[in-house]
């Protein structure tokens, strides 16, 4: 069975690289969500090479971080598993319809 754990963090600068090290025990399919961190966690996951890491600026919520990866996430396997133009052009219809509707969504 394949895992890949989501992480959302904001200021776990403390705790960060245990919880990183105790989810590398399971799987290294790890994405890092740094939520608007303020203190030193993008030094921490800066040093850990085998993560899959997502930032932005301003702190969004756990609810928003875990969208961001799972959106991620999907569309790397979608693309991955790419199979002809048509899909393409497919993918490229999810992409602007995900982008729209999530600034539609976070915005109201």
């Amino acid at each position: 069975m394949r895992y890949c754990v989501i992480i959302p963090t904001y200021n776990n600068d403390k705790t960060l690289e245990g919880v990183i090290t105790e989810v590398g025990r399971i799987t290294k399919k790890i994405i890092v969500v740094n939520d608007g961190s303020t203190d030193k966690t993008s030094q921490i996951l800066d040093q850990l090479d085998f993560l899959k890491i997502i930032s932005y600026s301003g702190n969004k919520g756990k609810g928003y971080a875990i969208r961001k990866a799972l959106i991620w996430q999907f569309l790397k396997d979608s693309i991955m598993q790419l199979q002809s133009i048509r899909m393409a052009s497919t993918i490229r219809r999810i992409l602007r319809f995900l982008s729209t509707g999530l600034k539609r969504n976070l915005a109201g």
